[in-house]
């Protein structure tokens, strides 16, 4: 955000974006909200309720903080699509609620960059147990484990729909 194409930059209230969109139309023409990193998404979804300009829907947008909520629309919207079997763990008691995958990943539903992300077998639920503990207030997804090739693709999709790729990633698990 310190480079020279960024015009201008603001500290803001964040409990008071109304405010700061209205400011911010009165100066400029808002074309877009784009989240520089992905915890600020949720931000970027609730200034784009303030905001009249026509862009991602703040509803599809926050899709993109709750990795569950995320997996099931994929789902539900296309089930040619595969999605690993996934679900909520609030406690470490949820661990045992039901069976794990042989291999499952534990990792925070809203966290992003591969921060706190525990992979484990299914006779590991001790080391699961104490992976949790160390973030107790973190709602997790479990999720069974697919290896193999992975893809990371950064990108946008515009308005009319065009899709502008950045950069494929590939790498193996």
């Amino acid at each position: 955000l310190a480079s020279d194409l960024i015009e201008r930059s603001e500290v803001v209230d964040l409990g008071d974006l109304a405010a700061f969109a209205e400011q911010i139309t009165e100066e400029y023409e808002v074309l877009g909200v784009v989240p520089y990193r992905e915890d600020t998404v949720e931000v970027a979804a609730e200034l784009c309720e303030h905001l009249d300009i026509g862009w991602n829907a703040p509803e599809t947008l926050r899709l993109f903080r709750d990795k569950h909520e995320l997996k099931m629309h994929v789902g539900r919207t296309d089930p040619g699509v595969r999605v690993p079997a996934c679900r909520l763990v609030e406690r470490i008691s949820d661990l045992e609620r039901e069976p794990v995958p042989e291999r499952f990943v534990l990792k925070p539903n809203d966290g992003f960059g591969n921060r706190a992300v525990g992979i484990f077998g299914c006779d590991d639920l001790d080391l699961a147990a104490r992976h949790l503990a160390v973030y107790p207030d973190t709602i997790w997804i479990l999720e069974e484990f697919i290896g193999g090739t992975e893809y990371h693709i950064d990108g946008q999709v515009r308005s009319d729909g065009s899709v502008t790729c950045l950069a494929v990633i590939e790498y193996l698990r």
